[in-house]
């Protein structure tokens, strides 16, 4: 059977030419065998479903003999997806929110906004725990924009109570930044919130932007073309292009934290945080550093020109309520 795939595959690995182009395709396989997965005709191409789109998963161009686990697995997925579209509903989702600090002045000048499940049984669910399937689902877009306008919300509140220098940080997902109406929702929030828009910053991975370079710059400069602050996250683990990097028009590269981890023993990682440093400077961008957790690291940072820290040696997330307590406490606002 794996032979017939790999047959398959070998036979869909030449070009297909279609009106005067040259087109290539490449093939997810699943395989199901009879009886063992079923005998019946519908249950045996729904195993054989499961078992491609577990190729599709895999990294796609390859073939995966159905496994009951992978049944399982999918109806595991179903029960999530029926949770998280009550759990929307239901207004379940919370956000937390994690200090920024400036080196410069030693203050806080923003938020990142952190989302959190609040199921009925009062269990607290981290991001890892539900949001790959919200982005299988394509439930990761109204997830997204609900949290958009909740933290421009909780950040306007924070700016009435006389804290109009903080900042609040959004992740976007994949899906969200290939949305046409990404513009219109932050155009429609800002409205709404009466936000000033440098206050509202959206956070994208270089994967993901690296993944259609080209159609990524057009979408980053309406974004940019709205006031709002753009930032590269967990930037240094991709393959970017320094050429795209100059093009990109980004305010903010955040040093993913596997870098800022032990880098007071780790030579390399200390060199490479230098290195992201010095090269957002050189482009006229600022530097956050993620994931500080240690005085050691907090003045090395500080030391080598970073622009800005976060991290638990600052402060955990935090629900919105305590942010004015939090600032108050800290000597950051009266």
């Amino acid at each position: 059977m794996f032979l017939v795939s790999e047959q398959i595959k070998t036979l869909f690995e030449e070009p297909f030419h279609i009106n005067g182009k040259k087109l290539n395709v490449t093939t997810s396989i699943g395989i199901c065998i009879c009886p063992d997965d079923g005998n019946d005709i519908n249950i045996l191409i729904k195993n054989a479903d499961l078992a491609m789109y577990r190729s599709k998963d895999n990294g796609r161009n390859c073939a995966t003999l159905f496994n009951p686990i992978l049944q399982q697995t999918a109806l595991e997925r179903m029960n999530i997806d029926i949770q998280l579209r009550r759990a929307l509903d239901q207004n379940e989702f919370i956000l937390h929110y994690q200090p920024k600090l400036d080196f410069t002045t030693g203050l806080i000048y923003g938020f990142e906004a952190l989302i959190r499940w609040r199921t009925p049984e009062g269990e607290l669910l981290y991001p890892d725990s539900f949001l790959h399937v919200a982005e299988e689902t394509g439930l990761i877009v109204p997830i997204g924009e609900w949290v958009i306008r909740e933290a421009a919300r909780h950040c306007k509140k924070w700016h009435n109570a006389g804290m109009t220098n903080l900042s609040v940080s959004i992740n976007l997902s994949p899906q969200q930044f290939q949305k046409q109406d990404l513009e219109n929702i932050i155009v429609s929030v800002l409205a709404e919130t009466e936000l000033p828009p440098s206050s509202l910053e959206f956070e994208l991975t270089e994967h993901m932007i690296m993944k259609q370079p080209e159609e990524a710059v057009i979408v980053l400069k309406k974004l940019k073309s709205l006031g709002v602050t753009l930032s590269i996250d967990d930037f240094g683990t991709g393959f970017s292009s320094l050429n795209y990097l100059r093009l990109f028009p980004i305010d903010i590269l955040k040093i993913d934290k596997s870098f800022i981890c032990n880098l007071e023993y780790d030579e390399a990682n200390a060199s490479i945080a230098l290195a992201v440093i010095s090269l957002a400077h050189s482009l006229h961008l600022k530097v956050v550093a993620e994931g500080v957790e240690n005085n050691e690291q907090y003045q090395f940072l500080q030391n080598g020109n970073c622009d800005f820290a976060q991290g638990y040696i600052i402060n955990r997330p935090m629900d919105a309520d305590l942010v004015e307590e939090y600032l108050i406490k800290t000597l950051q606002y009266t």
